[in-house]
């Protein structure tokens, strides 16, 4: 009786092995890549920055509308920074110099909410995230937008930022709300003295006018980070229960072959 007992344990352990696989962290579906990905708000706009000087504080952008909203505004960058018009490239191949005329274009996206501050210059610090590297983009300009939540359109600065050689970004609004930075492929040292590409100067210690209810706390550490990437496989994947049960099984065997030994 025991040994028919402790083999239906055993065929129970085998099966449940053999429907196993692999599960994913909160998600049962299989890693997809980047590339193969659906095109949504979630992988196309990062998120993970957090305030590098003056006060206020970042919120995530989660209501779908003002997110479609970014997503139409996305559509709309490329023809916005051409019209920014063209600049000289110049590279050397073999002592040879050559140079040619180009465009801006945009290569990332970072969108968030910036409450606590009413005016002024904001400091944000850019974080890596998907397949954006802030060292590949040191130097390189950035073009924001603000969306005015009373009127209900989109503001831009006159001047281009800068990604300085801390992923610091600097950016100045009248008003503040939901910001889009774009990030583009153009180096300022590229653009120095076009007047096309005109760039905001910053002393990193913004002049700001700050709504009375902003916890000082929530200025210098609250992050607005929202993860691109697929989950990952998790730990508590049911694959160490299956061992378990195995050895409690085997051990059993043991204990009863001895016994009619």
């Amino acid at each position: 009786m025991k040994r028919k007992f402790f083999a239906l344990i055993m065929a129970a352990v085998l099966c449940l092995g053999m429907s196993m696989t692999a599960f994913a962290a909160g998600n049962d579906s299989p890693e997809v890549f980047p590339e193969e990905r659906p095109v949504t708000f979630y992988n196309k706009v990062y998120s993970n920055v957090t305030i590098a000087a003056g006060g206020g504080y970042l919120e995530k952008i989660t209501d779908p509308v003002m997110q479609q909203n970014i997503m139409d505004r996305i559509d709309g960058e490329r023809a916005r920074l051409q019209e920014f018009g063209k600049y000289e490239m110049t590279y050397t191949i073999l002592d040879q110099e050559y140079s040619y005329t180009t465009t801006a274009w945009p290569d990332y996206y970072f969108a968030f909410d910036v409450q606590g501050v009413e005016s002024g210059q904001v400091t944000v610090h850019l974080e890596d995230e998907g397949w954006f590297e802030v060292a590949d983009y040191i130097g390189n300009l950035v073009y924001a937008s603000h969306y005015n939540t009373e009127t209900g359109e989109w503001e831009v600065m006159d001047s281009f930022a800068v990604i300085d050689e801390n992923g610091n970004v600097t950016f100045e609004f009248d008003s503040y709300s939901p910001i889009l930075l774009t990030i583009t492929n153009v180096a300022s040292d590229d653009v120095a003295g076009n007047e096309n590409f005109p760039i905001l100067t910053t002393t990193y210690t913004p002049a700001q006018v700050l709504t009375p209810e902003t916890p000082a706390a929530a200025a210098q550490s609250t992050t607005a980070t929202q993860s691109a990437t697929a989950p990952k496989t998790g730990d508590n994947n049911p694959g160490y229960i299956f061992l378990i049960m195995s050895v409690a099984a085997a051990c059993g065997l043991i204990l009863l072959r001895k016994k009619e030994a």
